[in-house]
């Protein structure tokens, strides 16, 4: 008696699992988280273009900036070092002397120049100051280091859109072939509930910074890691929709027939 009774509990188990309406759910709900994993890959990416744009733009200005730097700063303690040789230079060696002023001359126009360059270099950077130029200097740094975050992230949201890809063709094949058209019937109907669903979170998530276009991009790309052509579920739609208003048509004449019957009650 038992036995029978587990069967019995098993075999409606079964049929439970196997329901169109609830596998209908199960595939629209890996598809929608699917589709969050797949737009939060795109907003990655078009984070990664944004930084590699403004590294790009700011990497030649630092590099030259760092450089001229270093040159004004070896130019200044050169100067201090000829004006330390004349200082211990008698002046009973004019020659000498001659020969250090037309040295701290040149080391000097090379000093202002240096700074010049220092300034322009500035400028580009759209800073006003040394200690502004360190900030930018570090904001780079930071650039970098969030590349690589981005690319970690990347590494792993892949893994879970491919675990949930190989959980969706699982409950994709779960009905039996004479089932295909009811599910697909079924997901149809229930799409634009799960299309709000995604939406929702989206924009949740991403704020400002949601993009439709960019979540038509990702459930197309979904779709076509699925295996699943949307212009077959566009024309189903279109189909059951021409099917509907057919049937209110049929309809219409018979409610019409009725209150004339009626009115001449």
């Amino acid at each position: 008696m038992l036995r029978e009774l587990k069967a019995k509990v098993a075999k409606l188990a079964e049929a439970v699992e196997k329901s169109i309406p609830i596998i209908a759910e199960t595939l629209e709900a890996i598809r929608n988280h699917m589709i969050f994993i797949q737009y939060h890959l795109l907003h990655n990416e078009m984070q990664k273009e944004v930084i590699h744009d403004w590294m790009n733009h700011f990497n030649p200005i630092l590099n030259k900036y760092n450089t001229v730097k270093k040159e004004l700063k070896a130019k200044v303690t050169e100067r201090k070092e000829l004006n330390v040789q004349k200082d211990k230079t008698s002046i009973l060696n004019p020659i000498r002397h001659i020969k250090l002023n037309q040295q701290l001359t040149t080391i000097t126009e090379e000093i202002e120049e240096l700074k010049s360059r220092k300034e322009q270099l500035i400028f580009q950077a759209e800073c006003s100051t040394d200690k502004d130029m360190t900030n930018l200097s570090k904001k780079y740094d930071q650039m970098n280091n969030n590349l690589d975050i981005l690319d970690s992230q990347d590494i792993s949201l892949k893994k879970q859109l491919e675990k949930d890809a190989a959980a969706f063709r699982e409950e994709k094949f779960r009905p039996e072939p004479e089932q295909y058209t009811e599910l697909l019937d079924t997901r149809i109907q229930i799409r634009p509930d799960f299309r709000d669903k995604i939406i929702e979170q989206l924009k949740g998530t991403f704020g400002k910074y949601y993009d439709y276009h960019r979540r038509d991009i990702a459930a197309n790309e979904v779709d076509y890691l699925n295996v699943e052509d949307p212009d077959v579920f566009s024309h189903r739609a279109w189909e059951l929709e021409h099917q509907r208003k057919q049937e209110m048509r049929r309809n219409q004449p018979a409610r019409a027939k009725k209150r004339s019957y009626d009115m001449e009650l």
